[in-house]
């Protein structure tokens, strides 16, 4: 959700053809491909001129590895996973 309250809030630049693709991490079956659904539903993608790709994942902590990757952009998490990922990573 905090990924769609950051995209809420950002500023409009009414893009049009020239779409951000933002890569998005979700893993369906914990709810969070309601996040890339509520943004495309509602066309808060469009109005901030990004392309939201929703990217599925299959097991918990798979997402920060796929940050350090490159292959998603953004993901749903938890304060309390962010701070684990900062511990582990130094």
């Amino acid at each position: 959700m905090a990924v769609l309250a950051a995209l809420a809030g950002a500023p409009s630049h009414g893009r049009g053809a020239d779409e951000i693709p933002i890569r998005i991490g979700v893993i369906k079956s914990a709810g969070q491909a309601d996040v890339t659904y509520i943004i495309q539903q509602f066309g808060i993608d469009k109005k901030h001129g990004l392309a939201v790709q929703q990217v599925e994942l299959s097991a918990p902590g798979q997402q920060y590895v796929m940050l350090r990757g490159d292959t998603i952009d953004a993901s749903p998490g938890t304060f309390v996973d962010l701070m684990r990922q900062h511990f582990l990573t130094g």
